[in-house]
């Protein structure tokens, strides 16, 4: 048995007079809340790492935890036009302590990029894309508000984007133990590993005095090579979710161990 008309007619009536005397962009469904911290605060918080050392190439206390050391950092930007895909390939040394638990797939790799207020990543499209892939895949984004990719980019701020992939080790062959004789000699007292990690990207408009100015709604942005954090052991299947606990910066061991992507067009 359905309600009365007249508690239909009063509940409309309700409805006009808030909406009469509130402002439509005060309305919760029409605005979501935004966080009280700096996107890169919540990313480095989430990771357990300071801010400087997450984004401001300082050496970072903390990389004891894996002892990871990465030789070789690249990434490549594909696509055309507003929709683009970024890849970036990892090349790192773990301590030998680390074989068996790198063996059994329980290591992964966190590849944290701070992006341009003209870039954006979307996380329901990167939740799916981590779903497809499978246990040890995961992204977040952090942004300081959730805001529709129609906003021009003088109208958003700068937002982070982390995506995390199974470490996998380049070959099987165990070992020495550390602090055996042939250790010094052979530098086996490391364990090569890799990973693999492509996520997609897109790019905002900018503001329209920017698009008459130029001609075209397209700028040139910088996309910085990632900072990578490594963790080892702990739950395998990270549910889509990225792990908030045992992650350690990754070191570089020498200065061209990371490649940037130089000028991007957009």
């Amino acid at each position: 048995m359905g309600r009365p008309a007249g508690f239909a007619r009063v509940a409309l009536v309700g409805l006009l007079a808030c909406l009469a005397t509130h402002r439509a962009d005060a309305l919760p469904i029409l605005r979501a809340p935004r966080p009280a911290v700096d996107p890169r605060e919540a990313a480095a918080a989430h990771f357990g790492v300071p801010p400087r050392s997450l984004f401001g190439g300082e050496s970072a206390p903390d990389a004891s935890r894996t002892d990871a050391q990465v030789t070789l950092l690249t990434h490549a930007l594909t696509g055309s036009g507003f929709h683009r895909v970024v890849s970036v390939e990892l090349e790192a040394s773990l301590p030998s302590r680390l074989f068996r638990v790198a063996s059994y797939a329980k290591c992964h790799a966190a590849f944290v990029t701070e992006l341009d207020p003209h870039l954006y990543a979307d996380r329901f499209e990167l939740d799916a894309a981590a779903r497809r892939k499978g246990p040890g895949h995961a992204a977040a984004v952090f942004e300081d508000g959730f805001v529709i990719s129609e906003k021009p980019a003088s109208e958003c701020n700068v937002s982070v984007v982390a995506v995390t992939a199974p470490i996998e080790l380049r070959h099987f062959q165990k070992p020495p133990r550390e602090g055996s004789g042939d250790d010094a000699a052979s530098g086996a007292a490391r364990i090569p590993v890799a990973a693999h990690a492509a996520y997609p990207l897109h790019n905002r408009y900018p503001r329209p005095r920017e698009s008459l100015a130029v001609g075209e709604p397209y700028v040139s942005v910088s996309l910085r090579p990632p900072r990578v954090l490594v963790r080892c052991g702990g739950d395998t299947d990270h549910k889509n979710r990225i792990p908030r606990d045992g992650w350690g910066l990754a070191t570089a061991t020498n200065a061209d161990a990371t490649t940037n992507a130089a000028i991007l067009a957009w």
